[in-house]
């Protein structure tokens, strides 16, 4: 799935369809090639996010990260917003609203999903969502139109950033435990390093914990080892290949940082119960 529209400028700002279903909305499982952020203000519906199914909730943020497969099952009384935009779109000219800063924090949302806020909060971050709508539907020719798109897409990113810290101190206290910010910092790094490094020592010393330590932060936060963390982000990778594109299973496998197909295939079947080409198969059957 393609920015559509302004594909140049990478960049898409909308309100929500207030009511839909799968049959009205007639949208299959895509997978994005932009980051995406759904604020939705009030309403309910369903949406899936890879294989996760999640509930849309009033005054929550939802990010959809690129790479992620997501489609939408439900909408019902929705009100809100869906923003679109590609890495390139973002402002770069400085540290604190570069590229790099707000992609590696998109790159850490995928693996929540969602934030919700409480009214005050909202209505600061609401305020910015409607200028940067009101500024989209300006005319093209518009002076300064998108350097302004850009720097209001970047405060509301750096507010959801802001408010992910927050929530994230406001977890250390309740818990009393440091540990949180190690197992988020885990997630980041594995989140750019899974296709080519699939041993948590690894991942221990870019952190900077032993592995004993590691293993017993992630346990306590997920209830997996970290092992069984990374080897699942690969096979979620892997179904990714297998549902939205023609690669083989042999380019899927050296695309993950593996050497053999049969090895792969085994390790797939085992975390699936599915063979890659019965799990392709399957796939297309549910479309």
């Amino acid at each position: 799935m393609e920015l559509h529209q302004n594909v140049s400028q990478g960049f898409l700002i909308r309100p929500l369809i207030t009511n839909f279903n799968k049959i009205t909305l007639d949208e299959s499982p895509h997978r994005h090639n932009f980051q995406e952020i759904i604020w939705v203000e009030s309403g309910k519906g369903t949406q899936s996010i890879d294989d996760e199914l999640i509930q849309l909730k009033p005054n929550t943020f939802y990010f959809i990260g690129k790479g992620q497969v997501h489609f939408f099952h439900e909408g019902v009384n929705l009100k809100g917003f869906l923003i679109r935009f590609s890495d390139s779109f973002l402002p770069n000219e400085d540290h604190r609203s570069s590229t790099a800063h707000n992609a590696s924090f998109l790159s850490r949302m995928i693996h929540t999903n969602s934030i919700s806020i409480d009214v005050i909060k909202r209505n600061h971050i609401e305020q910015i969502i409607h200028l940067l709508h009101q500024e989209f539907t300006q005319e093209h020719s518009e002076f300064g139109r998108i350097v302004i798109l850009q720097h209001l897409l970047s405060t509301i990113l750096i507010r959801l950033e802001r408010l992910c810290k927050e929530q994230s101190l406001q977890d250390i206290q309740n818990i009393n435990d440091i540990r949180m910010l190690k197992y988020r910092e885990f997630l980041h790094v594995l989140e750019n390093h899974f296709q080519t490094q699939h041993s948590v020592p690894f991942y221990s010393q870019t952190i900077g914990m032993t592995r004993r330590k590691l293993s017993e932060t992630v346990k306590h936060f997920s209830g997996k080892t970290a092992k069984h963390i990374i080897i699942e982000r690969i096979i979620t990778e892997a179904k990714r290949f297998l549902s939205f594109t023609n690669c083989s299973l042999k380019e899927i496998t050296y695309k993950l940082g593996y050497e053999d197909p049969a090895y792969f295939c085994r390790l797939f079947k085992q975390q699936t119960g599915f063979t890659p080409q019965n799990y392709k198969k399957q796939n297309l059957l549910s479309v």
